[in-house]
């Protein structure tokens, strides 16, 4: 017993260094970096930025999440042969997250936002809508930052990204089949641009299965 107590006493200790550790590595890491420079940037130019530089920064973030996709997509490993990390319980669990940010995430968002505008149409369908949006990639970011199941969080993005589009798509047309009502060439004109986006989406999938 009287060496389990200074091993507690080092592990307690050593909590909040860790802590720390985490939270600088968090503060140095490009992403906060960027945001801290902007902010920087901004004060310094009295919040009115020059106008090359804002095209430039306005560039970069234009192509971040097309670049983030693109890193996320080179990540997978399509072999036939399965991925060390992923076994059944990390499966089950990734399909859970995807099936709760696809599906139930819209409706939690529909409700928390009603209740605070009173059930607003144009509120809590934009809250509806927001609330489809698959998980943005600075997920794998992090994830391949600190070596956390990079694997994982690679397949769950592009999983959530498939399932998530033709369900906006739905959405959308959904709500302005709801402002288009009475108008009947207006509705059909939404319902087979749906139809025809559902139907690209779904030839590219096959494709890319194949």
């Amino acid at each position: 017993p009287g060496a389990v107590r200074p091993a507690r006493l080092a592990a307690w200790c050593d909590a909040p260094l860790r802590l720390a550790r985490v939270f600088f590595n968090v503060l140095v890491s490009p992403v906060m970096l960027a945001v801290l420079a902007g902010i920087a940037a901004n004060g310094c130019c009295g919040g009115r930025v020059p106008l090359p530089l804002q095209q430039f920064v306005e560039f970069c973030g234009e192509a971040y999440t097309s670049t983030a996709l693109l890193t996320v997509g080179t990540s997978l490993r399509l072999g036939s042969s399965p991925t060390p990390s992923i076994d059944g319980a990390s499966s089950l669990v990734g399909v859970a997250l995807v099936a709760a940010k696809v599906f139930v995430a819209p409706f939690a968002m529909y409700h928390a936002v009603g209740l605070l505008t009173g059930y607003d149409q144009t509120a809590v369908n934009f809250g509806f809508v927001y609330g489809c949006m698959p998980p943005a990639p600075t997920v794998y970011v992090w994830a391949r930052q600190y070596g956390v199941a990079t694997d994982l969080v690679g397949r769950l993005l592009v999983a959530a990204l498939l399932v998530a589009t033709p369900f906006i798509v739905i959405t959308g047309v959904m709500i302005d089949l709801g402002q288009a009502r009475g108008d009947a060439e207006a509705a059909r004109g939404l319902v087979d641009g749906a139809v025809a986006t559902i139907d690209a989406l779904a030839l590219a999938s096959c494709a890319w299965l194949a």
